[in-house]
């Protein structure tokens, strides 16, 4: 499973046995320094070989190719204390050397003298990737395509090579598509994926030229992918080669995933429809979903996307809220402040009473104190970026601090979300700002984080965010109960308050309902010592569940199961000790942070409040206190500040919130 944190999954593929386009054996894999280890110019070369050919054709094998290709950069470019063993570099160089072979069978190879056993199949307007080996730890990807009745066609992109091929080119099929709300009959934006008959994916006319929607970056990578999916605003029109195709339809995590096998003949036209309903219907349920944080920009930032694009992409997700956030961001000769498609507040435009674009602000300080997404703010709150990177070159300073962009976004009712985890370098003002009371929600936090959180008594609820365009819209949202029910329109206010006060869950698939004697996220349950109360999750989803649990205070784990259903439930009951709290989560592989994979979901806590016995573990504050502390010495380093008071002021700052983890531990001692 890729991870988001590292690298883009835009959604799993299936994995499809592949045929083979080999021309003869391949030639004999020599070794370079000794048996079993590749070189570190082999592996670059690999690195760039696999990210060209997920950037240019993806396929069924688009996530295990990243995956080889993370490796690859793991074991040579990613810091780490001390150079890496052996065995590292003979696992990477043999995953590396097994991904080249799987992919030298699904792509057709020919040899330095262009030999082929058969001519190259090809489709008139529709280009066909191919591997030239000169030299097998050397492969370099090609292209070939042709008109429709030629018998011979060049190889182009590789530099320096002059070869043609024997081809038979045939006329494409086509397939127009229609997609149907099957609830309510009318026509509907979707995402869809077409599976060609080569294991390629297709993408529609529509759309198809807009990066923005059609390829993104390997996030932290020098390297792209094309999507395996595309976008439709209810209709579709794709070009393919003969033969069976898989068409798939999504749309966001309440939906059912539409299948439909194609058998296509050369120059045949096919009219489908896909028509898709919900699993569940969450807004009916007063649970409305969305995306705390959208810049909705092109691929390179620096210019705004169409917020017509965003409204059929919002509506294909079926994220009811996107927070189109602005930002600064400081560049060489280009310093940009975008998106500004609107100013701070609805964009009324595209928005209506079940779909609403919201505009706020991300502040951001790239080195020391973290981004902070502001929710519902009135005015822009400048410089919106402080500090080298994004707030300018290498003597930007990084002042005012953090905390008082908080106080004049909460003077105009904003809410603020922490928006990456724990900030720069794993160690940020986070924590000092969940101790102060200045943030009111924790955006892409990992769980056992947010634990320590809890474990320290602090109560604060889970948001989750894209960040578009590194990632797609919705690929990661957070469901907030507001209580608002169908023929009452959404409001953004009531949204983020339910947000602040906890009332939500984390996803990239799941649906998580999660209570404890009838309460849900971020509500307190009242309770004797001694008492037991029950707790239930209901979880749903539109893929095989996996592992669901109910976790509850110290991180144990109190209810699990594993099941390959699309919707379980758990009860439990629990004795009191003491205070507690509660969360859901559920994933299909081993990680519970819904940032990092499709199909993984986390709640907010649910409270119990016991008299005199409030949630505390000192082991959970000491962490913070060693968390805080880096901080404090890279900032008392590396910092920029207009004067020596100013830094004072800083280092004062982060000592008030290292004092207020100390003075819990002294408290929790005490009795």
């Amino acid at each position: 499973m890729l991870n988001r944190r590292r690298i883009l999954k835009m959604g799993a593929t299936a994995c499809v046995p592949l045929g083979t386009g080999n021309a003869g054996q391949l030639p004999p894999v020599s070794e370079e320094k000794e048996p079993g280890i590749l070189s570190k110019d082999t592996l670059n070369h690999f690195y760039r070989f696999f990210s060209d050919i997920c950037h240019r054709y993806p396929t069924t094998q688009q996530d295990q190719t990243l995956l080889a290709a993370e490796a690859i950069w793991q074991l040579l470019h990613a810091w780490r204390p001390k150079p890496p063993e052996k065995t590292e570099w003979e696992k990477v160089s043999s995953g590396t050397l097994k991904q080249r072979d799987t992919l030298f069978g699904l792509f057709t190879t020919v040899d330095g003298a262009g030999n082929l056993k058969h001519p190259l199949m090809l489709t008139s307007d529709i280009p066909r990737g191919i591997i030239f080996l000169d030299d097998p730890l050397r492969p370099r990807l090609g292209e070939v395509r042709a008109a429709f009745g030629a018998t011979r066609a060049k190889v182009n992109g590789i530099p320096g090579l002059d070869l043609d091929l024997p081809v038979h080119v045939e006329r494409p099929a086509r397939i127009l598509g229609k997609i149907v709300d099957k609830d309510t009959g009318k026509r509907w934006p979707g995402r869809v994926s077409v599976l060609d008959s080569n294991r390629e994916y297709r993408h529609a006319k529509a759309y198809a030229a807009i990066a923005t929607v059609s390829e993104k970056p390997v996030i932290f990578r020098p390297a792209w992918q094309k999507l395996p999916f595309f976008y439709s605003d209810g209709s579709f029109e794709v070009l393919l080669p003969s033969g069976t195709t898989m068409v798939s339809l999504e749309r966001g995590c309440e939906h059912e995933i539409v299948r439909k096998m194609v058998d296509l003949s050369p120059g045949e036209t096919v009219e489908i429809t896909l028509s898709s309903g919900r699993l569940v219907d969450l807004r009916s349920r007063g649970w409305i979903s969305g995306d705390t944080h959208v810049h909705w920009c092109v691929n390179s930032w620096d210019e705004n996307e169409s917020p017509e694009l965003l409204k059929v992409v919002q509506r294909a997700e079926d994220v009811r809220v996107v927070n189109n956030l602005t930002l600064y961001q400081w560049r060489q000769n280009k310093p940009f402040t975008k998106p500004d498609n609107a100013p701070p507040g609805p964009v009324q435009s595209v928005s209506d009473p079940d779909y609403i674009v919201h505009m706020g602000e991300e502040f951001r300080n790239d080195n020391h104190y973290g981004h902070i997404n502001l929710l519902g703010i009135k005015n822009l709150i400048h410089p919106i970026s402080t500090g080298p990177g994004s707030g300018g070159d290498a003597k930007a300073f990084d002042w005012p601090l953090n905390r008082e962009i908080i106080a004049e976004a909460k003077k105009q009712g904003a809410v603020v979300c922490e928006a990456h985890n724990l900030g720069p370098f794993h160690s940020s003002s986070v924590p000092i700002h969940v101790a102060m009371g200045l943030s009111d929600c924790l955006d892409q936090l990992e769980p056992r984080h947010y634990y320590r959180f809890l474990d320290c008594g602090f109560r604060i609820g889970l948001g989750n965010g894209s960040d578009h365009p590194a990632r797609l819209v919705g690929c990661c949202r957070v469901y907030v109960q507001t209580g608002e029910l169908p023929g009452e329109p959404i409001s953004h206010r009531k949204w983020i308050d339910g947000l602040k006060g906890g009332r939500s869950f984390t996803t990239s698939g799941p649906i998580l309902l999660l209570t404890c004697e009838g309460h849900g996220p971020g509500e307190i349950v009242s309770a004797k010592l001694g008492d037991t109360v029950k707790v239930r999750l209901h979880a749903i989803s539109k893929n095989p569940l996996g592992k669901v649990e109910i976790i509850g205070s110290g991180g144990r784990i109190l209810g699990t199961i594993e099941t390959s259903k699309h919707e379980a439930t758990i009860d439990i009951q629990e004795k009191l000790a003491g205070s507690s709290w509660f969360v859901g989560r559920a994933s299909r592989n081993q990680s519970f942070d819904a940032l990092s994979g499709p199909d993984i979901a986390h709640t907010s806590a649910v409270y119990v409040e016991v008299p005199n016995k409030p949630v505390f573990d000192p082991e959970s504050a000491k962490w913070w206190i060693g968390n805080i502390r880096q901080h404090r010495e890279r900032l008392r380093l590396q910092g920029n500040f207009p004067d020596e008071g100013k830094k004072n002021e800083a280092l004062a700052f982060i000592d008030q919130g290292i004092g207020i983890y100390e003075e819990l531990i002294r408290k929790g001692l005490a009795k």
